[in-house]
């Protein structure tokens, strides 16, 4: 193939995208066009593949015909999948790597050109930062094979929240999907970091049959269309997501052009992300809890929130203790009880270290009805669900919930309860069946209205939630139907929504009248009902209804609270590296003593399973108990084997009643990734890299000297070995990845050296030499871990050092000793040996005592909940250091110091000083809580894989 072959081609697409560009810009001005819409027939694409690889075999890359060039590498973006684009790339296109660095800044080169010249897309998006040249390659691959599935299962949940104004936006489109992103593979995530390509390629798919798409180049539509339809689920998905926005558009067309929908002229309603309050009775009186509905749809409204409430804990108005877990408010349907009632004016949701856009958005749309008073309707399970209109009905019971306690003079229709949850006052309303003028002005003068000559009510399709009174919800896409009654005559209904009213005759002789909603956005909309008859002047009566309209839930395949079976993991999507090497917390939740089965498998990217382990256990299991079931699967053979060739594992529980639940994790799409081996000359580590090429540096630190790191040089792609073992950092640009490389063991000599002592050189007694080793000890945590118990061990060898190392440097020279004799081979410290070490003076001795009478209890706790003890212990005791008042905080502090010190890098800078600089001060409190971490850790079960048994935090 010689030049004359890239030349025509060159020409060819010359000509194809010129074309393209003035046609686009008639039909959708401004709109990129992609490399993939190049129109070439089967066999001239395989005519340029011939002349790109006969090209890259003569040594020279064409600066004038590299049109092809662009086409090629576009293909090859649509092609592959997985993270490894240049080793396809290079597998592909023979002497391709002896051009290196040099021929990946060609390929960026030329798609930059492409862009200057046709308007062609551009990356965007933190992950182009990150992946500045595949970027290009896969952005205008328009919709790589493997990211098919993915948007067609979103396009098809999202379904009912389509409008036509947004078939009409690809760009708020692409906003609201990206979204909805947070469950699909971190390459799905990042595609959808770009949101204008996202949403042109969704309204392209979502195009009628016979319609030519404005977005995209309607050969290149088929093509997507014809492989994504190979699957049978994402063929159904797609048709179903399809026929809804041909409803949508039809009845769009329909619809009376600029009805006012009033979001911007009232005042704000209850959002569709407002949490419910709701009572409880129990042996204390009535308690109060909070439920909180779909949280991830605030991600349509600022991208990053997601990753803000999966990343953080939050702190819940009213709720005390410590904070809720990571991503533990991104479930709905929990109930969670409320130790104070909420205060007006104050956040119901805070995130703990969270951006100020992040926090607010939560303020602003995630709020509780202001007070005074609060109004429950009575259910018959004992339960009270909240009514937001505040409206009674006769004969019926409610709870009345007052932030200030109301007048003596009460009728004896209304009697006080007893309220669990402290700052407000109950009180019980068992409304008469008949109410006279003075019941009526009883109960205006409390802040309730009585609803008595007309009903409003949901009838039709169910609503997703009724609260029996004035609030009823229903998914998008849903037309609500509203039954209204009156006990008086009446000829004609005024049917106000958002401000237009409607003029309805009443049905002759029929005591209810069916009015149907339809075309309501998402959001919350007042119907108001005025009912007339001619021989009043007045209405016979008035009544409203809120209807909230929420987003199409997302289909959560975990399950949910409200279901049989539910899984919980910290983060909500971990990755598959995050799940091996136990940086994930999983809970399973179901009812008490079922029996389930829990099965692993182990799939490679094309979703073949590779290695599968199933057990049988009993629910509930916790986070600690997660551990050690799963350090059970991860050693057998069938798993442990595979682990390296998976790319992703598939966590499911079933149960043949409750159903099931399962959690996907994939392998995380990172610009730098090591990846592991073992041949026949022991194990190897190769580095993957996405990054430009250019700046890479690699550092080894050895298990013997953990804080000493020296530079070395690996190719990429080669087979890196280091006999001993270790740890490897690759550090960009971009991107930073480490990777524990397991020792080579042959014989009993080399299993006797793996057992050395880490030694770390003398830090610094100062907030700033404490972090240094905090920072130290967060590099060998998040290191990736292969499938090697040698290198399991050995890292935590360094990590049990490295804590010690904090341990002494603050605890003083004594304590400083018994760290050094836990390490080596010396002879164990015995308890009371333990318990003299935290300090000789009266108080010390006091607190150590007391602290070791609770241990047994602390060890069948979780961490989270052994803080409250030692808080109070501390308080107690350890006046004399200092803690004169109760402080969780201050001691969970301690206590993930002296256990998991790498978890402290998430607390703010500030907090983070205040409270070393306290522990520096007092060294004795980080003696108590570390004294507690080893104590747990000698009677808990050693087969966990932690770093120190019993201390999973969540």
């Amino acid at each position: 193939m010689g030049r004359d072959g890239l030349v025509y081609l060159h020409e060819r697409l010359d000509t194809h995208f010129t074309s393209l560009r003035r046609s686009r810009d008639e039909r959708a001005p401004g709109t990129p066009i992609f490399a993939l819409e190049h129109g070439l027939a089967e066999a001239e694409l395989m005519l340029l593949k011939a002349a790109v690889c006969a090209a890259v075999r003569s040594g020279r890359l064409p600066r004038d015909t590299w049109l092809p060039f662009v086409v090629y590498a576009a293909e090859m973006g649509y092609a592959y999948s997985g993270d490894e684009y240049w080793q396809t790339f290079e597998a592909e296109t023979p002497s391709w790597v002896a051009y290196g660095d040099d021929g990946r800044q060609y390929v960026r080169r030329q798609f930059r050109l492409f862009s200057d010249a046709f308007g062609g897309a551009r990356p965007s998006g933190a992950w182009a930062q990150h992946f500045s040249i595949i970027c290009w390659p896969i952005t205008h691959a328009v919709l790589p094979t493997d990211l098919q599935r993915y948007l067609a299962r979103l396009l098809f949940e999202y379904r009912s929240g389509l409008t036509s104004e947004l078939l009409h936006n690809p760009a708020e489109l692409g906003r609201r999907l990206a979204g909805r992103a947070w469950q699909a593979s971190s390459r799905f995530q990042n595609f959808a970091q770009n949101t204008e390509l996202l949403g042109q390629v969704a309204a392209a798919l979502l195009d009628g049959d016979d319609e030519s798409s404005p977005y995209l180049l309607d050969s290149t539509l088929k093509r997507i269309v014809a492989d994504l339809s190979q699957e049978r689920d994402s063929r159904r998905w797609l048709r179903d997501a399809k026929v809804t926005a041909s409803d949508v558009r039809t009845r769009g067309l329909a619809r009376t052009p600029g009805k006012p929908t009033g979001a911007d002229s009232r005042e704000r309603l209850p959002a569709t992300t407002d949490p419910e309050l709701s009572l409880l009775r129990s042996p204390e009186g009535w308690r109060a809890f909070i439920e909180f509905p779909d949280l991830t749809t605030l991600a349509e409204r600022l991208p990053s929130v997601h990753e803000e409430l999966d990343r953080l804990r939050a702190i819940v108005s009213g709720v005390g203790g410590a904070p809720l877990a990571r991503g533990r408010v991104l479930h709905p349907g929990q109930h969670i009880a409320l130790d104070d009632w909420p205060q007006d004016g104050v956040p119901v949701i805070a995130l703990e270290n969270g951006s100020r856009e992040a926090n607010m958005l939560l303020a602003s749309q995630c709020a509780l009805p202001n007070g005074p008073v609060w109004l429950f309707r009575v259910r018959e399970d004992r339960s009270a669900a909240e009514v937001r209109g505040r409206f009674v009905r006769p004969g019926r019971s409610y709870i009345l919930v007052s932030r200030e306690r109301l007048p003596s003079a009460l009728p004896t229709w209304i009697e006080e309860e007893v309220l669990a949850t402290r700052g407000a006052f109950a009180y019980g309303l068992r409304v008469p069946e008949v109410l006279d003028s003075q019941a009526v002005e009883t109960l205006r003068a409390t802040g309730v209205a009585a609803i008595t000559e007309i009903g409003v009510r949901p009838a039709g399709l169910v609503a997703a939630l009724w609260d029996g009174e004035g609030t009823a919800e229903w998914n998008a896409g849903e037309d609500p139907v509203i039954a209204v009654s009156s006990s008086q005559a009446v000829e004609r209904c005024i049917v106000t929504i958002d401000g237009e009213p409607h003029l309805i005759a009443w049905p002759a002789g029929d005591p209810e009248l069916f009015v149907q909603v339809d075309a309501l956005d998402v959001g919350t909309h007042e119907l108001r009902v005025a009912l007339v008859s001619s021989e009043l002047e007045r209405p016979v009566a008035e009544g409203s209804i809120s209807l909230m309209m929420r987003s199409p839930p997302a289909r959560r395949s975990v399950g949910t609270f409200r279901e049989g079976l539910l899984i919980l993991a910290t983060p909500i999507g971990p990755t598959l590296s995050e799940l091996w090497d136990g940086k994930a917390t999983v809970e399973v939740r179901g009812p008490r003593e079922a029996q389930v089965k829990l099965i692993l498998s182990l799939a490679d990217r094309v979703g073949k399973t590779l290695g599968q382990h199933r057990l049988t256990t009993t629910l509930p299991v916790d986070g600690q108990r997660w551990v050690n079931l799963f350090n059970q699967i991860r050693h057998v053979d069938a798993v442990n084997r595979v682990y390296e060739q998976a790319e992703s594992a598939l966590i499911e529980v079933a149960h043949p009643e409750l159903g099931s639940a399962t959690l996907r994790c994939e392998r995380e799409f990172s610009p730098l990734r090591w990846a592991f081996g073992r041949d026949s000359d022991g194990p190897f580590v190769r580095l993957i890299d996405n990054t430009d090429g250019s700046g890479t540096k690699i550092e080894y630190s050895t298990f013997a000297s953990p804080d000493r790191s020296n530079p070395v040089e690996l190719l990429t792609g080669t087979r890196g070995r280091w006999p001993a073992g270790g740890l490897l950092t690759a550090t960009s640009a971009t991107g930073q990845s480490s990777v524990v490389a397991p020792p080579n063991v042959h014989d009993l000599d080399d299993l006797r050296s793996i057992h050395a002592t880490p030694r770390l050189a003398r830090g610094t007694r100062s907030v700033d030499g404490v972090r240094r080793l905090i920072e130290l000890a967060a590099r060998w945590t998040t290191a990736s871990l292969p499938a090697d118990p040698f290198g399991a061990a050995r890292r935590t060898a360094v990590l049990r050092a490295i804590t010690a190392e904090i341990a002494g440097l603050i605890g003083g020279d004594h304590w400083g000793h018994i760290e050094h004799r836990l390490l080596g081979d010396h002879h164990t410290p015995s308890t009371s040996q333990l318990r003299e070490a935290v300090g000789q003076q009266r108080y010390q001795r006091e607190l150590a005592l007391d602290l070791d009478h609770q241990v047994e209890r602390l060890a069948a706790a979780l961490p989270e909940r052994r803080v409250a003890s030692l808080a109070l212990a501390l308080r107690m005791y350890a006046r004399s250091a200092g803690m004169r008042t109760e402080d969780p905080r201050f001691a969970e502090f301690l206590l993930r110091l002296a256990s998991e010190p790498a978890s402290l890098l998430t607390w703010s800078q500030d907090e983070f000083t205040a409270a070393m600089q306290r522990t520096l001060n007092s060294p004795v409190l980080l003696r108590a809580a570390r004294f507690v971490v080893l104590r747990i850790d000698a009677i808990a079960d050693q087969s966990s894989g932690l770093t120190f048994a019993g201390w999973a935090w969540e």
